[in-house]
């Protein structure tokens, strides 16, 4: 997915820049790069290949040494909150990763020598933009220097992940990782405002959608809505305000059982911002109703939105192993 906003000032053709600085300069541009800095991997463009290694996480080029720390109690799981961009909403992986050169000239790490694969090989959007400490925006790493610092993976689903290093002259060791989003972070797909998940392509209310192995659909029958008021004494914000219950079908395929109350969902208004959850007030809602759900069996519980207004198409938006599924449904 192209995200402007995450790329802005990222030059589009580096390399074809660099060729022709290459053979306009010619032996002045390798006098230069022999005087002490250069490009990553340009230095010597006869070094022998490096040595294959078992390390996980470890790559080498030309003297440049990456680690990249596999282990996933190690990451920090984050989301992008911005709905000016085409990432709003999208989890991101912040992977540690050390540097250290023990090559002969200093080298400089940039998105143009370090590019990320998701797990269809598609080229993931640089978020080096974005987060300052990304591996991206390291710059010059002196002789016997070194950094530690991130590489931020907008996350596309579970399997294996590649970074990749090119020194633009054949040369591109990579590195390659499993990553699988874990419920239990404490960070969800759900954005202040869901304008940038496109809500305009929402599933419709009446047809059936896939939860983290359980399948859900919201009734179209709005006879079986239920309107109804809190009572909540000493809740400024809840007692007395309205809310309105639509059915959900709710079938756990998984093979295991499933408590519904674990399921990770957002409300949102019509007008795309956060509705805050009613559901938990009402013993017959989706989160108090259903509990668990052995494997094949079907129940149906009220998912309560926060009334305000009528006449609208509201949104639920559920993580589905960590990527958003925006379910559309109709208050009248």
């Amino acid at each position: 997915m192209y995200d402007k906003s995450e790329t802005q000032g990222v030059p589009m053709d580096r390399r074809r820049v660099l060729c022709a600085g290459l053979m306009a300069l010619g032996g002045a541009a390798l006098a230069g790069l022999a005087g002490g800095c250069s490009l990553l991997g340009i230095e010597n463009p006869n070094a022998t290949a490096s040595q294959e290694t078992t390390d996980p996480g470890f790559l080498e080029l030309e003297g440049l040494e990456v680690q990249f720390n596999v282990e996933s109690r190690y990451w920090q799981w984050l989301m992008i909150d911005d709905m000016s961009s085409n990432l709003n909403g999208h989890l991101v992986v912040a992977v540690p990763v050390t540097a250290v050169n023990l090559g002969e000239l200093s080298s400089v790490i940039s998105d143009m020598y370090c590019k990320a694969y998701g797990p269809d090989g598609s080229q993931l959007t640089s978020l080096s933009s974005r987060y300052a400490d990304d591996i991206r925006n390291t710059g010059n790493i002196a002789v016997n220097g070194s950094t530690t610092c991130k590489i931020y993976l907008p996350y596309s689903g579970a399997g294996t992940y590649t970074v990749q290093f090119d020194n633009l002259l054949g040369r591109k060791p990579s590195v390659s990782f499993e990553i699988v989003y874990d419920p239990q972070c404490g960070v969800g797909p759900f954005p202040t405002n869901i304008s940038g998940l496109d809500a305009a392509q929402a599933i419709p209310q009446g047809e059936s959608f896939d939860v983290d192995g359980l399948t859900l659909v919201f009734s179209t029958d709005v006879s079986a809505y239920e309107w109804a008021t809190v009572s909540a004494p000493g809740d400024e914000y809840w007692d007395g305000r309205g809310a309105v219950g639509i059915p959900l079908r709710v079938t756990n395929n998984s093979g295991k059982t499933v408590s519904f109350s674990n399921v990770a969902y957002r409300l949102y208004s019509s007008e795309s911002y956060q509705l805050s959850d009613a559901s938990w007030w009402f013993p017959n809602s989706v989160v108090n109703a259903l509990g668990s759900l052995v494997p094949n069996q079907t129940a149906q519980a009220l998912l309560y939105l926060d009334y305000e207004y009528s006449e609208v198409t509201c949104h639920c938006v559920f993580s589905n192993g960590g990527m958003p599924v925006v379910a559309a449904v109709w208050v009248p």
